[in-house]
């Protein structure tokens, strides 16, 4: 097991294990599938504490563990920066869920309302959807000339010539009179 060295930069050892394993910094960044930049950035110590994010941190956590640095000369590393290697855990919400009187009335009438909406323009899908099933107003036997006359001409005409109102598209024909020679 590796004698764990506290040193203010963990650099020393990193490159020493990393040097123990056999590793070239382009083998270990094709490993931890990193830029070679990332592993050299941590090698020469080139982040500053301050600026020291979430990402540089999971960076130098995975070279450690990739060249078998113990995880407690990380963490003891990132404590002499000042650096907190203790996960924040967010805060549990709390949501109140009590609902007065005067919410679940208005809760209940904006459910009818929206419930008696849909209801009426379902309604009224079925009546259009009825009514364009329905044949037109006018009957398909009535001549294009019947079509053109208003429905009270055409209601007319066909009173006056009740032999019109079965079959308005009948061409006339003579009437059959018998003729003697």
């Amino acid at each position: 097991m590796q004698e764990s060295l506290l040193t203010p930069s963990i650099a020393g050892q990193l490159i020493q294990a990393r040097e123990k394993k056999k590793l070239s910094q382009s083998d270990l960044a094709d490993q931890l599938r990193l830029p070679l930049s990332v592993i050299k950035n941590i090698e020469t110590d080139y982040y500053q504490p301050e600026h020291m994010n979430v990402f540089v941190k999971g960076y130098i956590r995975s070279y450690a563990k990739q060249v078998g640095v113990p995880s407690k000369d990380v963490e003891a590393f990132f404590l002499t920066l000042g650096v907190s290697s203790k996960q924040v855990l967010p805060t549990e919400a709390k949501f109140n869920f009590d609902i007065s009187a005067r919410q679940k009335k208005s809760i209940r009438f904006s459910t009818a309302a929206i419930i008696t909406i849909l209801v009426v323009l379902v309604v009224i899908w079925i009546a259009w959807q009825h009514e364009s099933s329905m044949p037109s107003r006018f009957s398909v036997n009535q001549s294009p000339a019947m079509m053109s006359l208003p429905s009270a001409q055409v209601a007319s005409h066909t009173a006056l010539n009740p032999s019109r109102a079965s079959d308005v598209s009948k061409p006339e024909t003579p009437p059959v009179t018998s003729q003697t020679q």
